[in-house]
C-alpha cells in the first residue's frame, strides 16, 4: 500500500488531515495538495516523515481501542478493499 493509500485510509476513519500533517510536521497544505492530486510527489523525506506519523497514530489508537500496543490490528495490515 502506498504512503497516499494510508493517509486516505486514515482519513476515512476520521482523522484529519491538519491532524496528520501536524504529526509529520509536514505543511498543512503540501498533504493536502498531494491528496487532492493538485501536486503529484512529495518528496522521500516527506514521505518518511508521513510513514512515521501514520504508525505512531496507529499505536495510540491500538492503545486507547486494546489498551496495548500490540494488537489485532497492526499498521501494515491495512487493507483497502
Amino acid at each position: 500500500m502506498t504512503t497516499k493509500e494510508k493517509v486516505l485510509v486514515f482519513m476515512d476513519c476520521g482523522i484529519s488531515q491538519a491532524k496528520i500533517a501536524d504529526m509529520a510536521q509536514i505543511n498543512r497544505s503540501t498533504l493536502s495538495k498531494w491528496v487532492s492530486g493538485q501536486r503529484d510527489n512529495i518528496n522521500d523525506e516527506t514521505k518518511e516523515a508521513l510513514e512515521v506519523a501514520l504508525a505512531t497514530m496507529a499505536d495510540r489508537l491500538n492503545e486507547a481501542v486494546y489498551g496495548e500496543t500490540a494488537s489485532p490490528f497492526q499498521y501494515d495490515d491495512i487493507v483497502l478493499d
